[in-house]
């Protein structure tokens, strides 16, 4: 790879970033913004992208949910099958 081919792969990375947490940095910075309207902290420091992002931002969680209890999944299925109470 020459040089020049280098460079237009640093430039195209900078314009489109593919590492594993790519969508999640585009998150973290609408959430920045969106709590930088307001601007909600105490301190009134901006918020930045990390703020929202973990701290290792190539580690992948690969931690299974924990499962759900027979009373929990039957109170979770009734909600979601239930039929809204009809008025009148």
């Amino acid at each position: 790879m020459s040089a020049e081919e280098f460079g237009l792969w640093l430039a195209w990375f900078d314009q489109e970033p593919c590492d594993p947490m790519s969508f999640a940095q585009m998150w973290a910075q609408q959430m920045a913004a969106l709590c930088n309207g307001p601007l909600t902290r105490k301190d009134k420091r901006m918020f930045q992208a990390d703020d929202f992002l973990p701290a290792d931002r190539w580690q992948v969680e690969t931690e299974a949910p924990k499962p759900m209890s027979r009373k929990d999944t039957a109170a979770a299925l009734k909600a979601m099958f239930a039929r809204p109470a009809q008025k009148g």
